[in-house]
């Protein structure tokens, strides 16, 4: 007697093909990234953290990684008291821009645990400092290209001889005037459209490069300025994005220069999201001010400290 196939059967293996073609196409190259945080264990004897300052909470150790990726160090060491959290730093950790490795290990006869935390920060920021330093060692050949090409702004004498609220409209503008939008589908860690590289040498970028770019230029020029990430509404949905904050005329405001670039046809820019205060920026943004007022008080003290 034949059996009769049942009709179930190729439904069944179209779901298994649909299942395989999902984690190919979308759930592989996700664990192929980075995380903004990766952790290694090491032998607590590997490090001398015994001459390491020490934390006990996370309040305590915000402003220990403030600093330090302030002043752009490339590596830090610190020791974390019983019981040590790793969640709770990764949450720490993920307060800030930049991409965080670290390791730790724990010491079995304190129960202290150390962490060895190396950093790497966007180009913006490293191209930024090393022109601010003159020390240009350690920049890739992108981001030296990149340095000459905003030189070419900054050292113009028309930008020179501008008033510093000038020099921020001229910024504002020339990543407008620069830059397509362009969302990319790099699965890099860090891809090139998401700096101001690829505004700089490409002439195109996420919100991201543009947050990156203005960032850039905007220390270069003697400005105040961070970086700020949250969610925005884009006209049909809410998605995650970056923005500036910005100190000018002893004042701190908003600019985002992605959505000031996203005009209508015929239009190269526009200044609504350009300078405004976060009631007007929160009509469409969210993001953490209260994180966000917290890191700018610290940040402004390690800078008048240095300064000083």
């Amino acid at each position: 007697m034949k059996r009769k196939r049942s009709k179930r059967f190729p439904i069944i293996i179209l779901l298994v093909i649909l299942l395989l073609a999902v984690f190919w196409f979308v759930v592989y190259p996700k664990l192929q990234q980075p995380s903004p945080v990766d952790l290694f264990p090491i032998q607590f004897e590997e490090v001398a953290f015994e001459t390491t300052p020490m934390f006990s909470s996370q309040d305590s150790l915000f402003p220990h990684i403030a600093a330090e990726t302030h002043l752009q160090k490339n590596q830090t060491a610190f020791r974390l008291s019983p019981p040590a959290d790793m969640d709770t730093l990764k949450e720490t950790l993920l307060s800030f821009t930049g991409l965080f490795e670290y390791a730790y290990g724990a010491n079995p006869e304190t129960g202290e645990v150390g962490v060895l935390l190396n950093i790497t920060y966007t180009p913006g920021e490293r191209i930024a400092r090393a022109y601010l330093t003159g020390n240009t060692y350690g920049l890739s050949a992108e981001e030296t290209k990149a340095l000459s090409e905003a030189k070419k702004l900054i050292g113009s004498k028309e930008f020179v001889s501008a008033s510093i609220e000038d020099k921020e409209r001229r910024i504002h503008d020339y990543i407008c005037e620069k830059t397509t939008y362009y969302r990319g589908d790099d699965s890099a860690a860090v891809a090139r459209h998401e700096t101001a590289l690829g505004i700089m040498l490409d002439g195109r970028g996420n919100c991201m490069a543009y947050t990156d770019a203005f960032l850039m230029l905007c220390k270069m020029a003697g400005f105040r300025v961070y970086a700020v990430g949250g969610t925005a509404f884009g006209g049909s949905e809410w998605e995650e994005h970056a923005w500036n904050i910005i100190k000018v005329d002893g004042e701190w405001v908003y600019a985002d220069v992605t959505y000031d670039d996203a005009v209508g046809e015929g239009v190269s820019r526009s200044y609504e999201y350009y300078n405004v205060t976060a009631e007007k920026l929160s009509e469409n943004h969210v993001w953490d001010m209260e994180l966000t007022d917290k890191l700018i008080t610290l940040w402004e003290n390690i800078d008048d400290s240095v300064n000083n």
